[in-house]
């Protein structure tokens, strides 16, 4: 089992200027091998142009991650997809859900690992649904056996319904390993449509 803790911010985020901060925190369980299972719950902290500031726990789900390769890193090969499914509930809008695909590619050779992570999302609700995608894709060098250093780029695209504002970010990530913890951050700096997108994650192994 492990528990992971993330904190995602959106700095001047469209026209109306969002200011965002999402707390992510999700328990994740190793059903075999290959499958997780996680259980994610998110509170969002927002405020934008002439509107109100909130803070709400905004929604929770029910996520699977599954390798499609040995996970063992002495068998594992230089390229391993994983393919990840998610649904959230919307605490506030009792009649909406929110839904997540992923397929992501890892590609390792000696110190260098490569991640391309295509994902499309879905919020179902009565009225309107919106569609989104938000790939992302990065690149990092080992500087010693438990640092690495490297470059990102994030962005969001309305696919349909959706009034945000597409953006894209790319900066600096850096990732630390000690034994069971480790913490990752990526310092995003705005490209189109945004200022900045900084975020951390971290996590311990039970």
């Amino acid at each position: 089992m492990e528990i992971q803790t993330w904190i995602v911010e959106e700095a001047n985020q469209g026209p109306a200027h969002v200011q965002e901060t999402q707390a992510w925190w999700e328990t994740v369980v190793g059903v075999t091998d290959q499958l997780e299972l996680v259980i994610p719950m998110i509170f969002t902290w927002n405020r934008a142009d002439a509107q109100p500031t909130t803070f709400t726990f905004d929604r929770y789900g029910l996520e699977a991650r599954y390798r499609l390769a040995d996970p063992d890193p002495e068998n594992a090969p230089d390229l391993v997809p994983l393919v990840r499914l998610a649904a959230f509930r919307d605490i506030s809008d009792r009649s909406a859900g929110y839904y997540e695909g992923d397929l992501v590619l890892t590609y390792t050779v000696g110190p260098v690992k490569s991640v391309v992570d295509a994902r499309f999302s879905a919020l179902i609700r009565e009225g309107e649904n919106e569609f989104q995608a938000t790939p992302s894709v990065g690149v990092s060098v080992k500087v010693v056996d438990d640092l690495r250093l490297g470059v990102e780029s994030y962005g969001e695209f309305a696919l349909r319904g959706s009034h945000q504002n597409d953006w894209i970010i790319v900066g600096p990530n850096l990732s630390w390993t000690q034994g069971r913890f480790w913490i990752t951050g990526n310092a995003g700096i705005g490209v189109k449509g945004i200022s900045a997108a900084p975020r951390v994650l971290w996590g311990i192994l039970f």
